[in-house]
């Protein structure tokens, strides 16, 4: 028995260090320069290459390897769904066709572990999936293309560059052929450079964006916050506050001034009250 244990962890070794040998030579994982947190430092931050899986890589990877593909009936009846209904994302989106297959992009954190007398360790992932693929397993339709220990985010600056190389490869998806510049309008020295990600031409929309409220927060930054008490909003769609008069709570529904603090911000409002000054983007 014990031969049979020395051999099994002897195999469970090889296989880790093969698989670690493929990342490392692997040219589908990018390195992204981004500014991470070290409060040791007088500045609090500096910077570091961050690795992550670009969009349109694994999309085409699964495409093209793997044979993913989703049925043009069922997204062609996805885009005149939304389109009949007149959903409010649909709105300014008028150069999608019906034949680009939605994506979705998907935030969330885990706790990790927690050493004793330390503060608990949390990882944040920011997942690709496709919503028209459901398997039976739902951890099947999610693709992690970037984690990150949450003590080394630097406010939003380490996740605005993330987003930025999320964003150029999402754009090159929407137009479905291989990149020919890189996010700095650098050329790229690449024989695909131009070429259609398949033969057949597929094209892909991002038209799904989800996450916790601890993710949403610490993306964009919200000024509302669960803990701020009297001083600032609990929600981030009205001005509702968590303590204080009770006519000014969230649980409160009655009455005109349940009207007045309950009131969802529209998108010029909710830009004036809960979006930060700085840092919103790259």
């Amino acid at each position: 028995m014990l031969a049979d244990i020395g051999q099994h962890k002897k195999n469970m070794g090889t296989a880790r260090d093969t698989l670690q040998q493929k990342l490392d030579a692997d040219e589908d994982i990018v390195k992204v320069r981004a500014p991470i947190a070290n409060p040791k430092l007088p500045e609090g931050h500096e910077f570091a290459d961050l690795e992550m899986i670009e969009p349109h890589t694994l999309i085409a990877y699964m495409w093209n390897e793997i044979g993913m593909n989703i049925p043009e009936e069922s997204v062609k009846a996805f885009w005149n769904h939304h389109r009949a209904v007149n959903s409010p994302w649909m709105e300014n989106f008028s150069s999608v066709s019906d034949l680009h297959i939605p994506l979705g992009l998907y935030g969330d954190g885990a706790r990790a572990r927690q050493l004793a007398f330390q503060p608990v360790e949390k990882v944040l992932g920011i997942f690709i999936s496709l919503p028209l693929f459901r398997p039976k397993s739902t951890r099947n339709s999610r693709w992690c293309i970037f984690s990150i220990n949450e003590n080394l985010l630097y406010g939003r600056k380490t996740l605005n560059a993330i987003f930025r190389r999320i964003v150029w490869s999402l754009n090159h998806l929407f137009t479905g052929l291989w990149p020919s510049h890189g996010p700095d309008n650098e050329p790229l020295n690449s024989p695909r450079a131009g070429q259609k990600f398949t033969d057949a031409g597929h094209r892909w929309a991002l038209c799904e964006l989800r996450g916790d409220w601890v993710y949403q927060k610490q993306v964009l930054g919200f000024n509302s916050s669960w803990t701020a008490g009297v001083n600032k909003s609990v929600c981030f769609r009205c001005k509702a506050l968590g303590r204080g008069d009770c006519r000014t709570q969230y649980y409160h529904v009655h009455g005109d001034n349940a009207h007045s603090f309950g009131r969802e911000y529209n998108l010029v409002s909710f830009l004036l009250n809960e979006m930060p000054a700085n840092d919103i983007c790259t």
